[in-house]
């Protein structure tokens, strides 16, 4: 199911997921709208994607450092498997998504723009896009400032992460 995730493109989800949800069941509003119902559309087609790759990761990981010996040396410890692997594999295992994580910001801001045109909505990506189109480029400069400034935010939390959940990495 990972693999189907993470080879959707989010703006063909986005177009699926709008002329199923809001057009044949009309459960969420079909473009645009205030309420928070109506970003539900918009964030599963971003968040599945990355979801697929997420699982892809942390589950290839996850068989990997089962078969490390300190997990063997725990279970003859007489710890349960599920305390094995919730205290000992889950920790190691997370560390390549916490890595993929700074990635998937990128990804995010780069399915946004279709994402924002598929269901009309005003966002990041479409300030972007109207004002490359009309040549202003403070606004483009801005966006791209402030883009530039949540890669350099998400890169350091990444890294702060690594120290919080895997004690043998120093930072320095």
């Amino acid at each position: 199911m990972q693999v189907l995730f993470a080879t959707l493109p989010p703006y063909w989800l986005a177009t699926i997921l709008l002329v199923v949800f809001a057009i044949e069941l009309r459960i969420f509003p079909v473009a645009g709208g205030d309420s928070p119902i109506a970003l539900v559309l918009p964030t599963l087609a971003l968040a599945l994607e990355l979801s697929g790759f997420f699982g892809q990761v942390v589950i290839s990981e996850f068989s990997c450092v089962l078969e490390q010996p300190f997990v063997t040396s725990a279970r003859m410890r007489g710890m349960s498997d599920l305390g094995v692997r919730f205290r000992h594999v889950l920790r190691h295992a997370a560390l390549p998504g916490i890595t993929l994580s700074g990635w998937a910001l990128g990804k995010l801001l780069s399915g946004a723009v279709l994402v924002e045109a598929v269901f009309a909505r005003q966002g990041l990506g479409g300030v972007l896009v109207t004002a490359t189109s009309t040549r202003d480029v403070p606004v483009v400069s801005g966006v791209i400032l402030v883009s530039a400034g949540l890669f350099v935010l998400t890169s350091t939390v990444v890294d702060l992460a690594y120290g919080i959940v895997d004690p043998r990495i120093k930072l320095t």
